[in-house]
């Protein structure tokens, strides 16, 4: 493999699948990022076995190959260049690096090793614009359960459901003893969407990817996993398998008291009344 890119393109790539390397004293492997020459573009991917994303960047491609190498070394190492121009080569099972000035050499793994990251067929699409999902990740992520003694709480759960005319799809979170929900209505009719129970903190990462320069974010699914793709990445990630607290048997269907309050001013409200809660368990007692 030899690929010549700028150091704004590959950090760029690097920011999208680095955060799912770590330190994996079991399978080494999974700190690492893929870097492959595909169709004329460079391809980077990581992946921690539950999560898998995948970016294209282009590049001038003088060699066709593979390699994965540190994620964080890489990103590190191109951070301190002053140079823009980069030509990334594989010799044996290293990573050569040139650059105005300087040469380095990363060790690596042959691109062999790396986990594949599972393909979903890529039927029955569901169109999201990509800034509405995330506000709803955001407006309910927070009350999935972090205790994994109920798996299934520690997913977010999408359901399609009708509106009027438009299909509208419905997200919900729960650790039972919160429960936050809310819609996205779509503008097309999906064929056969089942109950899907994503992991919350496949959502974070989802949220933390999305941009103003996202656009549309296309949901494919399967028995087992789910894709979400844009024209900035692709993230897989594994379902969870259960069922679903019947959440809409909690939500009151009428209520003794409304309050309509300046947002603002309440959260300034508690905010100060947090002070005093915290060696309380964080127990606010609100009164009308």
């Amino acid at each position: 493999m030899k690929i010549i890119s700028t150091k704004e393109n590959l950090i760029s790539g690097l920011n999208i699948v680095g955060r799912l390397t770590g330190r994996n004293l079991q399978l080494p492997i999974l700190a690492n990022v893929l870097l492959k020459t595909e169709k004329g573009r460079l391809k980077m991917a990581a992946t921690n076995l539950e999560i898998g994303i995948t970016t294209y960047l282009g590049a001038e491609i003088k060699e066709e190959g593979g390699i994965t190498v540190p994620g964080r070394v890489l990103i590190d190492y191109l951070s301190n260049l002053s140079a823009n121009k980069i030509e990334l080569t594989k010799e044996d099972n290293k990573l050569q690096i040139k650059s105005e000035g300087g040469k380095s050499t990363i060790l690596g793994i042959e691109e062999t090793e790396f986990p594949l990251i599972p393909e979903v067929k890529e039927e029955n699409p569901l169109i999201l614009k990509s800034l509405e999902l995330k506000d709803a990740i955001l407006k309910t992520v927070f009350a999935a359960a972090l205790d994994e003694t109920r798996p299934v709480l520690t997913a977010v759960y999408f359901n399609l459901e009708k509106s009027g005319s438009k299909p509208l799809l419905k997200i919900v979170a729960t650790d039972s003893f919160r429960l936050a929900e809310t819609s996205v209505f779509l503008e097309k009719e999906v064929n056969a969407l089942q109950p899907l129970l994503i992991p919350a903190v496949t959502l974070m990462e989802l949220a933390r990817l999305i941009n103003e320069k996202t656009g549309d974010i296309i949901l494919y699914f399967g028995e087992n996993q789910a894709q979400f793709k844009t024209s900035q990445f692709s993230l897989v990630t594994r379902l969870l398998e259960g069922s679903f607290p019947d959440y809409q048997t909690i939500i009151p269907k009428e209520f003794k008291t409304n309050l309509i309050l300046e947002k603002e001013k309440f959260l300034g409200g508690l905010k100060l009344a947090n002070l005093f809660a915290r060696d309380a368990g964080g127990t606010l007692k609100l009164k009308v």
